[in-house]
C-alpha cells in the first residue's frame, strides 16, 4: 500500500475584538486557490461558524473573509446609534464612513430586514445633517416617512414621480459640479478638498426595491436610469452626492453601468 501525502492549506484566523473575526486563505498557486478566490465560499463558512460574512479583502498572498459574530446581539436602537457628520454606526463596532466608502448597496430576500435597516439608515443620515430623498416603489414601508418633518415632500412613489425625482437629484449634482468647479478656480492657492471643505451638505438618494423598479421600465428608461446611476457613482463622492440602493438580488444587468465603473 502506497502512502499518499496530502498537503492541506494553512488557514489563519484573526480575532477582531468583540465584533468578529477574519479568516485568511492562502493564494499560493495550489489547486484549491480558485475555490478560495470565489466569494461564494463565505456562505457555507457563515453557516458553519454561526456568523455573518461582511466583506472580503485581497492581501498579498492571502484572501481574507471578514465575519461578525452574534450579529443579533450587536443590534442598536435608533437612539443608541453613534453618528457624526459623515459616519453612522450601523451596529455595535460597525461604522459606515460614507466619505471613505461612498454609495451603499443593501440586499436581502423578502423578510430579511431590509426595510428595518433602511429606517435605521435614514435615521442616521438625517441626524448627520444630510439632505435625503427617498424612492419607495412599493408605496408601503417608507412612504409614511413623507409625513414627517424631516422628509416632508421628499418621499416619492409611482413610476413617473420616481423617475422625475431621481433625474432631478442627478441634475442637482451636475449643478453642484459646476459650482464646485468655480470654487476651485477661486481658490487655486489652497489644497483641493471635497464638498465639505466649501460648506456644502451631503445629499442622499435612498432607493428601495431598485431591481424590481428597473425591471418594470421600458428599455430606454432602464438604460437612462442605469447611466445616471453610473454618473452618480463616478462623480458623487467628491461632490457630496450619494445613493443607497436596496434590492433583493443585485446583478450586473440590473445595476448596469454603475457595476462596471
Amino acid at each position: 500500500m502506497v502512502k499518499q501525502k496530502i498537503k492541506l492549506p494553512k488557514v489563519s484566523l484573526k480575532n477582531n475584538g468583540k465584533v468578529g473575526f477574519s479568516i485568511y486563505l492562502p493564494m499560493d498557486g495550489q489547486k484549491y486557490q480558485d475555490r478560495f478566490r470565489d466569494r461564494r465560499i463565505s456562505q457555507p463558512m457563515s453557516a458553519m461558524l454561526f456568523a455573518d460574512a461582511v466583506g472580503t479583502n485581497d492581501i498579498f498572498g492571502f484572501k481574507s473573509f471578514d465575519f461578525i459574530s452574534n450579529p443579533l446581539g450587536l443590534r442598536l436602537g435608533l437612539a443608541d446609534m453613534t453618528i457624526t457628520d459623515h459616519t453612522i454606526e450601523i451596529m455595535k463596532g460597525v461604522v459606515w464612513d460614507y466619505e471613505k466608502y461612498p454609495q451603499a448597496l443593501i440586499s436581502g430576500d423578502t423578510g430579511s430586514g431590509k426595510s428595518f435597516f433602511l429606517f435605521s439608515l435614514l435615521n442616521g443620515l438625517i441626524k448627520s445633517g444630510a439632505i435625503v430623498d427617498v424612492a419607495d416603489p412599493k408605496e408601503t414601508d417608507l412612504s409614511v416617512l413623507g409625513k414627517t418633518a424631516s422628509l416632508k415632500y421628499r418621499v416619492t412613489y409611482g413610476r413617473d414621480r420616481i423617475l422625475k425625482s431621481f433625474y432631478r437629484f442627478y441634475l442637482e449634482m451636475i449643478k453642484r459640479g459646476r459650482e464646485y468647479h468655480d470654487l476651485l478656480n477661486d481658490n487655486l492657492e489652497e489644497n483641493v478638498g471635497n464638498y465639505r471643505k466649501y460648506g456644502l451638505k451631503p445629499h442622499f438618494f435612498v432607493f428601495d426595491e431598485f431591481g424590481a423598479f428597473v425591471s418594470g421600465l421600458k428599455y430606454n428608461e432602464s438604460e437612462a436610469i442605469q447611466q445616471i446611476l453610473g454618473q452618480i457613482t463616478m462623480l458623487g463622492r467628491q461632490l457630496g452626492y450619494f445613493v443607497a440602493i436596496a434590492m433583493q438580488k443585485p446583478t450586473a444587468d440590473t445595476i448596469g453601468s454603475a457595476s462596471r465603473d
